[in-house]
């Protein structure tokens, strides 16, 4: 076993504001009261002493994960999801269960996949609760990442994803764009069950994160995307190079033109002033949005 590293003041007083001396485990079982207990490594290794390993345990818990055949890596770091976000919420009140929330993230996880599967094809990697190395030297997980390149550059979009009963907060979006920041991600993007405050939704504006509302009964077509790469064409499209260009046009994934302009420079300053990563055809005649090698990042 790893020698054991003492777990500075800092950190302890992170987990001890986050939780509220609550056990994620007990919370999502209906006990909100805070309980005797200590901070515990999920994966066992006492010199792991980064935040996503560390949480908050009654002593039976505690115990419990301690056994080889104990608790479910998985079901306890749901849990104290569930459990940060609602004292995050102010007055924490139990999640219906862990179960319920994972089929929300699931849920949400098949809309991305079938959204980036219009766009790109099979020309992207998407993966659940992924470790990422951040500048700092701490790792984080995140709920939901993507990764595709294009024109030889690498473009990664990290996404939270958050079953609650209230709206969100700034902090969350805070704590999220800091990640977004440290990881490196070219984009953020938070769904939320129930929506956002006004505050957060102005805050996240600022950071460049995107927001999406949607709850459990909603259809995946009745979402809407909010700061995905566009497309800038000359225009008349189609015409063999050296032709005559009368405008660019940017576009979405779908083919649905946001706006026209005079020359290309205006086309990208407009995408990159509303937060689209804009990607320009590599040659006039070659614009299949499906295809990632026919477009260059701008």
């Amino acid at each position: 076993m790893s020698a054991q590293r003492k777990i500075s003041a800092q950190v302890q007083q992170q987990i001890l504001f986050k939780s509220k001396r609550k056990c994620p485990i007990c919370f999502v079982n209906g006990v909100t009261e805070p309980q005797q207990g200590d901070i515990a490594h999920i994966n066992r290794d006492p010199s792991n002493n980064s935040l996503d390993n560390l949480v908050y345990l009654c002593l039976k818990h505690h115990a419990e994960l301690d056994r080889e055949d104990g608790l479910n890596v998985d079901d306890l770091k749901a849990a104290r999801v569930a459990l940060y976000d609602a004292v995050a919420n102010e007055g924490a009140q139990p999640m219906s269960s862990a179960p319920e929330w994972r089929a929300y993230e699931d849920q949400i996880t098949e809309y991305v996949r079938a959204e980036f599967t219009q766009r790109l094809d099979d020309f992207f990697k998407l993966e659940k609760n992924a470790l990422y190395p951040g500048r700092s030297g701490v790792s984080h997980e995140v709920d939901l990442a993507v990764e595709f390149t294009i024109g030889g550059l690498r473009y990664v979009t990290i996404f939270e994803i958050k079953y609650r009963r209230a709206p969100l907060g700034t902090q969350e979006i805070l704590e999220f764009s800091a990640r977004c920041k440290d990881i490196g991600a070219d984009k953020g993007v938070v769904f939320c069950s129930a929506g956002f405050s006004a505050s957060a939704a102005r805050l996240a504006k600022d950071q460049g994160i995107s927001l999406l509302h949607t709850n459990r009964n909603t259809e995946a077509s009745e979402l809407t995307t909010a700061n995905a790469c566009v497309y800038v064409e000359a225009r008349p499209k189609g015409r063999p190079e050296g032709s005559a260009i009368q405008a660019y046009v940017v576009e979405d994934h779908a083919g649905e033109v946001l706006g026209t302009f005079k020359t290309q420079k205006e086309a990208i300053d407009w995408a990159k002033a509303n937060g689209h990563p804009p990607l320009v055809a590599r040659v006039r005649h070659l614009n299949d949005k499906k295809i990632p090698d026919h477009w260059r990042s701008a």
